[in-house]
């Protein structure tokens, strides 16, 4: 009888932790630049690891943050590689960045997210220089 509180106990324990973000859950944040150091204004930067996904707004800075969008708390641990969707910023029906950000596995840019550190991604991108599509 004495095991069902401990049972009760454990299991709310284990809620508490994946809610707090614990478990090896975590937040990265980050800034997009150009290589001139001007910031990439709008998008989206998405770690992909093949089995979780995690996304974040690019502010008008250039900033961005992923994570703490589940009940899980974050994106866990493990090595991630990087792919930006951005808006038509580098004028009408032109991307601002390369075409090769779309795609994680393209980009060329890998991150390791480590439990209980801070996680700062900051990295620049090159322009688009393809014509724009019609």
């Amino acid at each position: 009888m004495m095991q069902q509180p401990t049972r009760l106990k454990s299991a709310l324990l284990a809620a508490m932790l994946a809610i707090s973000g614990c478990g090896g859950n975590t937040a990265v944040t980050g800034r997009v630049t150009f290589e001139d150091g001007t910031p990439l204004t709008v998008g989206e930067v998405i770690l992909d690891d093949g089995r979780n996904m995690g996304r974040g707004t690019i502010k008008p800075d250039g900033s961005f943050i992923i994570g703490f969008r589940t009940a899980r708390g974050g994106i866990p641990a493990g090595t991630y590689r990087v792919a930006i969707y951005n808006s038509d910023t580098g004028g009408p029906g032109k991307w601002a960045v390369s075409p090769k950000y779309v795609d994680p596995q393209k980009s060329g840019i890998v991150f390791e997210v480590e439990p209980g550190k801070r996680n700062i991604l900051n990295f620049q991108v090159e322009p688009n220089t393809s014509p724009p599509e019609k």
